[in-house]
């Protein structure tokens, strides 16, 4: 190894888990993909692979990993993302705090256990996560208020409780002897009417005289501030946290609450339709809805935070389920009108993939390489939920909060370089956690007007459920500014027909189902293409590179091959970025996406070799492996 030491133990896991070619998420065996050479700087790579899930890392709040993360933040995050969805909604008089209270026992008090609290007379919290520390943290929000209202005489800013106690929660987050908050808090408050001094307080203004300014800022009214097991807090208007935020932020974006036209009551219907749409996911878990709202002073609870009346609430919860039977309705009505589509056409293994149009060049034993091939950045999409906790059984999971914060990290690191600002086509994995991904990520290229394709040929390779995607009649819903009439009908079907299925989950049709992605962009007029799609597919039907979460790389058609092979379709790494080592790259001989058996004899025989030349020396490394 190269700069460091690992202990033997990293080596031969990572060693181990190499020489077996196992895909460790999917157990795909893939019989073209070549082992780790251990050669100078391979193992900083895979080092680097291992410390980022946190081996030897995550004992204590005063280590930082080698690349700068924070188990301990990270794990409570996670512990948020278990509770049920919180959500707040600043409307423009007043605000509406909701909360799915997951119930886990019939032998629970109906109303006990309540989630939402009041602070002060004219603020409440809401929290998601671990119930012992939401009360820790409402406990100490009290004694802030009460202490600010003991010095000053007055109620205390929502601004200002929200500064307080996200440095309380970020000194969590700094010794080894405490532990960071498992919640995520949701912080709702009226504000009275405040004039501050022209020269009083730093952003209200220059004084009298150097800018001509008379009055200082007026601050009051409504505010919502969520505050994050990290100390970090943020103003919104609307903000939602806890299992189903994924949904309930995509039905905020809807209010456009930015414009300030949605009434309190109006606001109670929302939060309730939300909380609602957003616990559809868990349909086998019973919930109560909590409900509280603080009104402007001439409203119905005069500044006060309360309890939304039960008539009001009932009400409320009425048309939330109406409104949800109203889609589901819908939903069945779309399936059947798909099921008559399908019935009308061919057999699935010959539906005509048109998520791209069809390449012009000619195909044959050669390829015509008459045309300029454009250039691909490959994308792995950011954390989702079954990458945190392993749970294979989610359905089309969505990002993380973690996995938020990575695709803006990837949106900082792209455009940073000066080939993702010359994107000109991007094309994304018809699954949610790609298109968060790249909704995210690549936003400022979308805002420009870049052209996004879903295509369910960049889908994951297994059948598990958190490999298949959602139905495009939902997902749609979700992604409305994307075009999914492009998309396969057949999508996220990846068993009818068994092994003749185009996405069937078997070696042979993953690597020809690279070969039909690759071919699809060879011919494309586009110099510049941003593919977001899989670890899994990008591995072993693309490109034989390890990707992290996140993490992208730039490549070229490798022509030079593709002529020694028959035509078939090779990428090459550029320099740049295999150095980069953002991924765990592979010392192999750069062939990959072939199927099975078309290997010219002079391949096979280097590819043989090149197994067996690393398989001894792992065995001379390791000999008891």
């Amino acid at each position: 190894m190269r700069g460091r030491i690992a202990p033997t133990g990293f080596e031969n896991a990572a060693r181990d888990s190499e020489d077996r070619n196992v895909c460790g998420r999917c157990d795909l065996r893939s019989s073209v993909l070549m082992p780790l050479q251990w050669v100078s700087g391979t193992g900083d790579a895979l080092l680097g692979a291992l410390t980022s899930i946190g081996t030897g890392y995550d004992l204590s709040n005063s280590v930082f990993s080698p690349d700068g993360r924070n188990f301990q933040v990270e794990y409570a995050v996670k512990a948020v993302e278990n509770g049920g969805t919180a959500v707040g909604i600043k409307c423009k008089d007043g605000v509406v705090l909701a909360l799915e209270k997951l119930v886990s026992s019939k032998l629970l008090k109906p109303g006990a256990n309540k989630r939402i609290a009041t602070v002060d007379r004219n603020m409440g919290i809401v929290s998601s996560g671990l119930l012992p520390d939401g009360r820790h943290f409402v406990s100490r929000a009290r004694d802030e208020a009460a202490q600010w209202r003991q010095m000053y005489k007055a109620p205390i800013p929502s601004s200002s409780l929200a500064d307080r106690m996200g440095s309380y929660a970020q000194a969590y987050t700094l010794y080894s002897s405490v532990r960071p908050f498992g919640i995520t808090a949701i912080l709702a408050g009226w504000d009275s009417e405040a004039e501050l001094p022209v020269d009083g307080q730093v952003g209200s203004g220059p004084a009298v005289g150097s800018g001509g300014k008379k009055e200082g800022a007026k601050h009051g009214g409504p505010s919502l501030y969520m505050i994050e097991p990290s100390g970090l807090y943020w103003g919104y208007y609307g903000a939602a946290t806890g299992k189903g935020r994924q949904v309930a932020k995509s039905e905020l974006e809807k209010l456009n609450l930015a414009e300030g036209q949605l009434s309190l009551e109006e606001g109670v219907k929302e939060a309730a339709r939300i909380i609602y749409v957003a616990h559809d996911d868990n349909k086998d878990k019973e919930f109560e809805l909590e409900m509280t709202w603080i009104s402007s002073l001439d409203g119905p609870t005069k500044g006060r935070h309360e309890e939304v009346p039960k008539d009001i609430r009932e009400e409320a919860e009425k048309l939330a389920k109406k409104a949800l039977e109203g889609d589901d309705d819908d939903d069945e009505d779309e399936e059947k009108m798909e099921d008559l589509k399908t019935k009308s056409t061919t057999s699935i293994s010959t539906i005509r993939h048109a998520s791209l149009p069809p390449p012009t060049l000619p195909l044959s034993n050669q390829l015509l390489f008459a045309i300029m091939p454009p250039t691909l950045i490959l994308i792995r999409h950011a954390q989702a939920e079954h990458n945190a906790t392993s749970d294979w059984s989610i359905r089309d999971p969505p990002l993380t909060e973690l996995g938020e914060q990575q695709s803006r990290e990837l949106h900082e690191s792209l455009k940073a370089s000066k080939i993702g600002n010359e994107v000109e086509l991007i094309v994304v994995s018809a699954q949610r956690r790609t298109l968060q991904t790249a909704t995210i990520g690549l936003d400022w290229l979308i805002k420009r007007g870049t052209k996004v394709i879903p295509d369910a040929n960049w889908q994951e390779n297994a059948d598990k459920p958190c490999d298949t995607g959602t139905p495009i009649d939902q997902i749609s819903k979700e992604f409305p500014q994307y075009d999914f009439s492009v998309v396969d009908p057949s999508f996220p079907d990846k068993t009818t027909g068994g092994a003749k299925n185009p996405y069937a989950f078997t070696e042979k049709a993953i690597l020809a189902r690279g070969q039909r992605c690759l071919k699809d962009l060879y011919s494309r007029p586009e110099k510049v293409i941003a593919v977001v799609s899989h670890s899994g597919f990008l591995r072993t039907g693309v490109c034989n590179r390890m990707f992290f979460n996140a993490d992208w790389r730039v490549f070229e058609f490798d022509e030079d091959e593709m002529k020694k092979n028959a035509g078939f379709f090779v990428l090459k790494e550029s320099e740049e970025t295999e150095k980069k080592g953002g991924g765990m790259g592979r010392s192999d001989i750069g062939v990959f996406g072939i199927v099975p058996g078309d290997f010219p004899p002079e391949v096979e025989e280097e590819i043989a070799a090149n197994k067996a030349q690393v398989d001894d020396e792992a065995t001379k490394q390791n000999p008891s492996a």
